[in-house]
């Protein structure tokens, strides 16, 4: 079984990006927590946005991979990881 899990990584939120490991809120972190005691036939894809290069590890737990798109920062480019936010604007402070 494999499945995604899209959540923010808290050193975007925070602006902490000189942290080696992604951070999450306390649900998801309790839910990967959980999902690492699952045996390794069970996948569990860690999807995260950020406006920076960071450091992304392949995987968090023997099950568990990470994956980190860093949206562009092109003038005139719409940041898709951001439209949730509500902001049709291109965000294009680093």
């Amino acid at each position: 079984m494999k499945i995604a899990l899209l959540t923010t990584d808290n050193r975007e939120q925070q602006k902490r990006y000189d942290l080696e490991m992604p951070f999450f809120g306390t649900a998801p972190t309790a839910l990967l927590a959980g999902m690492a005691l699952l045996p390794e036939e069970v996948e569990v894809h860690v999807i995260s946005c950020s406006k920076r290069k960071m450091n992304a590890p392949a995987k968090l737990a023997p099950n568990i991979f990470f994956y980190q798109h860093r949206s562009s920062s092109r003038l005139g480019e719409v940041r898709l990881c951001w439209l949730c936010h509500g902001s049709k604007k291109a965000d294009t402070r680093d």
